[in-house]
């Protein structure tokens, strides 16, 4: 039987509980906002310029292979490597190296999500969990979770891609037809937040049942088809709590920044030489620091949350709030009624 009672303030309540009383997953939380864990509800802010520039690179992409520019590229490469081989070596080396450190950022982030997901699940047992073990639990399921997250990343482009030569026809279409890729992009854009939703309930079914990759994809559709609306209003309580941090955020940042100014002011009538500099230097080290920390306190949170849901769904469910207002509305009617 589906549990009636609230789902929010208890789920929030023990998600906050978790997080303060383990600050070393704060650590863990910055890692995993390399993989953008969350921000459900940015997709649907940013999907319209997103797919505007999916399908307009597609389009420039097209036309790259079709004049030609391919093939030109191509012959570049090979008269390089036969008169400056030691340039294309270096920057051959540079792209390698760019691209192993940001693989390496990406496992950071996978171990970062693997071992948010393992200590909530450990907390509810009431279970020891230390830096250390989960850290080893991270690493464990951190090359899976980059696969679940790389599967649903290449769903979303298609998205994307989709949703803006959809875009792009209706600017261009006048009538049913217009109002018909309105519509698709809409379902489209529902479709980028339900990767989302993939991506967080595959990395629970990965890291908590065990599941292959494919049976966590699979298993994770079924139970966003399930409880598809209840994890809209989680998402969209995330991103007004993501909106208060982010004031609050600026609201710090702002005071720290008056003795900054005042230092600047008196630098400039001592007219002592590169202080103006070391005053910036130290305020954008300040600000990226306050900034990290925040981002690193909202990713945990809502990581812990997203899990602690994940496992209330999985093993009880849950009802929609406005499903239960309804249900109250209409006891409330038949009562009167009656």
């Amino acid at each position: 039987m589906v549990d009636s009672s609230p789902v929010f303030r208890p789920l929030l309540r023990s998600a906050w509980h978790i997080t303060w009383s383990r600050p070393w997953l704060f650590l863990f939380g910055f890692a995993a906002s390399f993989l953008g864990v969350g921000g459900l509800w940015e997709l649907l802010f940013n999907s319209t310029s997103a797919s505007i520039t999916a399908a307009e690179s597609l389009a420039t992409i097209g036309a790259w292979l079709g004049n030609g520019d391919a093939v030109n590229m191509v012959r570049g490469f090979f008269r390089a490597l036969r008169e400056a081989p030691g340039t294309l070596l270096i920057t051959t080396v540079l792209f390698l190296v760019i691209a192993l450190v940001t693989l390496c950022i990406f496992w950071l982030g996978a171990i970062g999500n693997g071992a948010l997901v393992d200590s909530t699940l450990k907390s509810t047992h009431h279970l020891k969990t230390t830096l250390r073990g989960e850290w080893a639990v991270g690493k464990r399921f951190a090359f899976s979770l980059l696969g679940i997250h790389l599967i649903v990343k290449i769903v979303l482009i298609g998205l994307f891609i989709v949703a803006g030569l959809f875009l792009e026809a209706a600017i261009h279409t006048r009538g049913i037809l217009f109002l018909f890729a309105m519509a698709a992009f809409i379902v489209l854009v529902g479709g980028s937040l339900a990767t989302t939703f993939l991506t967080l309930y595959a990395a629970c079914y990965r890291v908590i049942r065990g599941f292959s990759i494919r049976e966590a994809l699979r298993a994770s559709f079924t139970l966003f088809r399930s409880y598809w609306l209840v994890a809209l209003e989680l998402a969209t309580l995330f991103f007004l709590i993501s909106l208060v941090i982010g004031l609050i955020t600026f609201l710090v940042l702002l005071i720290l920044t008056i003795p900054f100014v005042f230092l600047i002011i008196m630098f400039q009538l001592l007219h002592i030489p590169g202080g103006i500099n070391l005053v910036i230097t130290f305020w954008l080290i300040i600000a990226a620091i306050l900034f990290a920390c925040a981002t690193a306190l909202f990713t945990t949170l809502q990581t812990v949350s997203w899990t602690l849901f994940f496992l209330q769904l999985t093993e009880g469910g849950a009802i929609s709030k406005l499903v239960r207002l309804f249900q109250k509305n209409k006891e409330a009617k038949n009562q009167r009624i009656t």
